[in-house]
């Protein structure tokens, strides 16, 4: 395969990262705080080594696992194929040909609202979902995106029309039992 032409999402994708992390730390250490503090089943110690293990996990996810999945993440749109590459450990390369694309979507949450970013969603023939969501990007290059692949698909919906058109189908009289009407 030839070396794609891939390109990064936006910086802002960090930022939203490390929001979607603390968010997810901050649910853990609630639920985590509760019997520690309020029902006196677990001994301060042990709260304080909890509270103390999260925390050095939250700062990793900010301040190692955010800018390394921002660095990863990518896309290439080619002329057949679009290509999606995510991950921080963990790398994972998807694509996805234009002829089996569906419909696509433009989804905002909030915080995605707040730092101007949107992720494209893309969904294919006979899947049942999103198959493909690229995250992180800036809203107008979202709607670029998916105004480049309508009209990419619209060609080649285009040119499959008129390889598939043909003309009527001549069709023999039936035979008739032998009686007249």
């Amino acid at each position: 395969m030839d070396e794609l032409n891939w390109r990064r999402v936006s910086p802002r994708y960090v930022a939203l990262l490390r929001i979607d992390k603390t968010i997810l730390c901050g649910l853990i250490l609630i639920a985590f705080s509760f019997p520690a503090v309020l029902v006196d089943a677990i001994p301060l110690w042990v709260a304080i080594i909890g509270w103390s293990v999260l925390g050095v996990i939250w700062l990793s996810l900010l301040f190692l696992w955010a800018p390394r999945r921002f660095r990863v993440t990518a896309y290439a749109s080619e002329e057949k194929e679009l290509h999606l590459r995510v991950g921080a450990l963990w790398h994972r390369h998807t694509a996805v040909t234009h002829n089996r694309i569906q419909h696509l979507e433009i989804e905002q949450s909030p915080f995605e609202r707040m730092l101007g970013l949107a992720r494209l969603i893309i969904f294919t023939a006979g899947g049942s979902g999103a198959d493909l969501t690229i995250p992180g990007l800036a809203r107008e290059d979202a709607t670029a995106l998916r105004d480049g692949l309508l009209a990419v698909i619209r060609e080649e919906q285009l040119d499959d029309a008129a390889i598939t058109e043909a003309g009527p189908v001549a069709t023999e009289p039936q035979e008739r039992n032998g009686k007249d009407d």
